[in-house]
């Protein structure tokens, strides 16, 4: 683990696509500047990058990062996606969005935050499908 990587949650990380799917419709409306959690959240697509045809693995109960929730987040957003081999080139994407957060168009950046609350809705519903070990475990 490197200095700027950090361990993340279910729970932590549907509340950061939240909060960056806000920051990204402050932004989009000249209400703040502030984008600290689209830093957050390209940092840890950084840290969780898969590489090209790596697979993932669901984590049990809520820990580490949502890779299944994640892509179906990317199916719903776009149903040419059907393979989870697409995925590491779709986190790359994600990412490079991100990153450019500055230079989307209008558009691009409802669209994203759109997408980044999918994703949050999709963190939500693995999490649901576990509750009675979730609560032992708690």
């Amino acid at each position: 683990m490197n200095l700027f990587e950090e361990k993340i949650d279910y729970d932590s990380m549907s509340f950061l696509l939240v909060e960056t799917a806000v920051d990204i419709d402050n932004f989009r409306l000249e209400r703040s500047e502030d984008l600290q959690s689209v830093y957050r959240l390209t940092n840890i697509l950084w840290t969780y990058q898969l590489a090209e045809d790596e697979k993932f693995y669901p984590s049990p109960h809520g820990g580490g990062f949502p890779y299944e929730p994640l892509m179906n987040a990317l199916v719903k957003s776009n149903p040419q996606i059907t393979f989870t081999s697409q995925l590491a080139s779709e986190m790359v994407s994600l990412r490079s969005k991100l990153e450019d957060i500055t230079g989307l168009s209008e558009e691009s950046l409802t669209e994203l935050g759109r997408f980044l609350c999918t994703f949050s809705r999709e963190i939500m519903a693995e999490m649901n499908s576990y509750p009675v070990r979730r609560r032992l475990a708690a």
